[in-house]
């Protein structure tokens, strides 16, 4: 439809406007497509995160929803209501739109990390973090917690957060007021040890075999290594190979534009290897450690 008649035009629209990825193609159609409308003002619905664009001939604004419903990004975060204040008629710009806060209840997600700290502190820790949300918020506000970082033992906390005794600490922590409270829904661990890896080197188990096997490669081993990683990587693209479509059309178009990309990145690649050793030794230790092998 189209602009008719004098006043400030209004369209209101359900749509996915730039075929946004993120969400469903409902009703697809192009900012263009609203920019023939003649509109000074588009009020979208259909995705639920706050976005505001301003163009020459006007806006068009996802003010999202009054109320988030879950954890899911578009549901996280503040939510309410696009106030429009304009004189005369004439195009809206951003200037002339203000968000309002309607929701009663917000869920936010909160990474907290805990690196160097005991259980009993992390759990602390998780608590002031929902209480600082509850109080930035100026509601009450359901999370969820990821925790990251490094500890001292993380196959304990690991135990605690899957039995439930870690998440009732943290409740217990965190006194309930109908206006004014934090719910924390769940915590999630994402932390690795916290070691030496010299320490790590004198172990005789696997993992200290890892360890002791990356920091004795020579330059040879290491070029060699770069080589294989390279040569791996001009394979054509397949199930399993490990590489994008992207990334192997890259890699083709260089080697035919210049044949001596090959070996230059085959001698960079070893170079990064070799500066980075420690770095690649404490990656492998990680994924052992994420695997239960470093307790």
């Amino acid at each position: 439809f189209k602009a008719s008649g004098p006043g400030l035009q209004v369209g209101l629209l359900h749509a996915n406007v730039g075929a946004n990825p993120d969400h469903d193609p409902y009703s697809p159609c192009s900012v263009e497509d609203l920019a023939r409308a003649g509109m000074h003002y588009w009020a979208l619905g259909h995705i639920h995160t706050r976005t505001v664009e301003a163009r020459t001939w006007g806006a068009f604004v996802y003010p999202g929803n009054l109320q988030g419903r879950s954890f899911k990004p578009a549901e996280c975060g503040p939510k309410g209501a696009t106030l429009i204040q304009v004189e005369g008629v004439g195009p809206v710009g951003a200037s002339h739109l203000t968000h309002i806060d309607c929701d009663s209840v917000r869920f936010v997600r909160i990474v907290v990390d805990i690196t160097g700290e005991a259980a009993v502190n992390a759990a602390d820790l998780v608590a002031d973090a929902a209480r600082k949300a509850q109080v930035e918020a100026g509601r009450p506000v359901v999370a969820r917690v990821a925790l990251t970082g490094r500890i001292a033992n993380r196959a304990r906390l690991q135990q605690q957060v899957d039995d439930g005794s870690f998440l009732a600490v943290v409740r217990e922590a965190l006194p309930f007021s109908a206006h004014a409270f934090a719910w924390v829904d769940s915590v999630s661990l994402d932390v690795r040890s916290e070691y030496s890896i010299d320490d790590v080197e004198r172990r005789t188990d696997f993992t200290g075999e890892v360890v002791r096997s990356v920091r004795s490669l020579n330059d040879e081993q290491l070029h060699e290594l770069a080589t294989e990683l390279v040569e791996r990587a001009f394979k054509k693209s397949g199930a399993g190979s490990g590489i994008s479509s992207g990334l192997s059309a890259f890699l083709s178009t260089a080697l035919r534009d210049d044949p001596s990309f090959t070996g230059e990145l085959v001698v960079d690649l070893a170079a990064i290897l070799k500066q980075e050793r420690e770095a690649v030794a404490e990656m492998f230790v990680d994924l052992l450690d994420a695997e239960g092998e470093l307790a």
